[in-house]
């Protein structure tokens, strides 16, 4: 009885030219030539590919699909069509034929774009899908999701896959903003749809797509690292900003407060915000996002600097059982980071930087590139954790600076290009006041240190030199000699 059943299906399909499947037949789905699979995806950098759900789940009885992007990363895309193995299946995309399984690289236009997927096999002579890929603008949209009482995540660019994840957070006095994203939009004029109270902003770190739109909100107070408030264009700085340290807490009434808790690596002053009445800890990149951290760009720290800070935030978070890590790039998570997995992320990113320094891991070998500077990294999982570091940079060394202070006699930053780090010693830092003097402090990372100049002067880590200022070129040149007679020069080019 039921091989005729099989009999009378077949027969249909060579009738019809196309198999409707049930639950039951999935054996003859696969004979017939029916995608197994479907995505789209596109590059988000060389080294991260990004993968974009389609508006319907794959269905062996569905032939029309759709999805939306945004435009940000979308020019060109990929589209992976997968078959079932060995049936002998020819695919096509648009007329191009292609391999099951491999990313086809097509471009898309803004607005909607249509893709035919042909394949046919021995068993069935043709079968068609239609994709409909919608490319919009959503450089001006916001969405949210609640996460609890007075909690939301907030997403820019229409929430779309890829982009960035901040947090608002409302007490009983104010709301907490915990960093803004990059979006175009009215960000100030979104966040009142959900609370009315005032807001303040907290950065986790220096990176654009966590501080963009910080200009935005030029009434309210502002707290980051001074660390890293050089990354910021120095017109996006006011008086309302307050530079934050490890421990400091803000605190929005009601009970509901924020501790800081530094956390160098991604970035010299990288800030993990920890609400422990709530159990919730807005992390940035400190960590990463569920996925990966990159420590391998010439501003991250060097990893035994970072071991210490996630240490350090590991014993903060000692006994809070039902934690929450609310993390920069919640699309990467790839299971939620609460309870006990929140623990163990941490604790697994912690045991992966411990063998990377002592020589039992080293993860494979891949090279990104940012604008024209090439990168080594090694890319390494261990438990839930992934870890994107630098190979070159495993320890601090013994004349390494640990941050280098540059101000005008008024008190005002420079913008350093690059960002400082312990690990690069060429740097280019613009002033954008006139001034015939320079307020200069180096801090040695090594509190063993056996001297510290500046210009050939000899100073105290931590003590502020003045230097003086020319018409001509200016050139600020600070050399530690370590505890093992090892010397570390780094150059500083000021621009007026």
């Amino acid at each position: 009885m039921t091989g005729h059943r099989k009999v009378s299906v077949l027969g249909v399909v060579a009738a019809l030219g196309f198999m409707t499947i049930g639950i039951s037949s999935l054996l003859h789905a696969q004979a017939a030539g029916v995608l197994t699979n479907l995505e789209i995806g596109s590059y988000k950098t060389n080294i991260e590919y990004l993968r974009f759900p389609l508006d319907q789940p794959l269905s062996a009885s569905r032939f029309d699909y759709t999805a939306t992007v945004g435009m940000v990363h979308t020019a060109k895309i990929f589209i992976t069509a997968t078959t079932p193995a060995n049936t002998g299946a020819e695919l096509k995309i648009n007329g191009v034929a292609v391999k099951s399984g491999e990313r086809h690289e097509v471009n898309l236009k803004e607005g909607a774009n249509q893709f035919v997927i042909a394949l046919s096999t021995p068993q069935a002579p043709f079968a068609r899908y239609h994709l409909t890929i919608y490319r919009k603008d959503f450089t001006k949209t916001y969405t949210s999701e609640k996460l609890g009482k007075g909690i939301w995540r907030v997403f820019d660019f229409g929430g779309i896959r890829g982009n960035e994840s901040f947090y608002l957070v409302a007490g009983k006095d104010r709301a907490l903003l915990l960093d803004t994203g990059m979006g175009e939009g009215d960000l100030p004029a979104y966040l009142w749809t959900l609370t009315s109270l005032p807001i303040a902003v907290a950065i986790t770190h220096g990176h654009g797509d966590h501080f963009k739109q910080v200009n935005e909100f030029k009434d309210s107070t502002v707290y980051i690292s001074e660390e890293d408030a050089t990354h910021l264009p120095m017109d996006y700085i006011t008086p309302k900003f307050k530079w934050i340290k490890d421990g400091d807490v803000i605190d929005l009434g009601g009970g509901r407060k924020f501790e800081a808790i530094h956390v160098p690596g991604h970035t010299l002053g990288s800030m993990v915000y920890l609400d422990r009445k709530d159990n919730i800890a807005v992390t940035g990149d400190a960590v990463g996002s569920g996925s990966m951290v990159y420590l391998f760009m010439p501003s991250c720290t060097a990893l035994d600097q970072y071991l210490q800070g996630l240490k350090h935030l590991q014993e903060k978070l000692k006994g809070l059982d039902h934690l929450t890590l609310l993390v920069g790039h919640s699309y990467q998570e790839k299971v939620p980071l609460t309870g006990a997995t929140a623990q163990e992320y941490v604790a697994d990113m912690i045991t992966a930087v411990e063998k990377v320094i002592s020589g039992q891991l080293q993860g494979w070998q891949v090279f990104s590139t940012f604008g024209r500077e090439k990168f080594e990294l090694r890319e390494l999982n261990v438990g839930l954790a992934g870890l994107w570091y630098n190979p070159k940079n495993l320890r601090t060394a013994p004349a390494a600076l640990g941050d280098l202070d540059l101000k005008t006699p008024a008190g005002k930053l420079l913008e350093w290009r690059p960002w400082f780090s312990s690990y690069v010693t060429h740097y280019t830092v613009k002033m954008r006041e006139q001034s015939n003097t320079l307020e200069v402090t180096p801090v040695a990372y090594w509190p063993n240190y056996k001297k510290l100049t500046v210009n050939g002067a000899e100073v105290k880590s931590g003590a502020t030199h003045t230097v003086k200022l020319t018409s001509s070129g200016n050139k600020i040149v600070v050399t530690v000699t370590g505890n093992d007679d090892s010397t570390k020069t780094y150059t500083v080019q000021v621009q007026q």
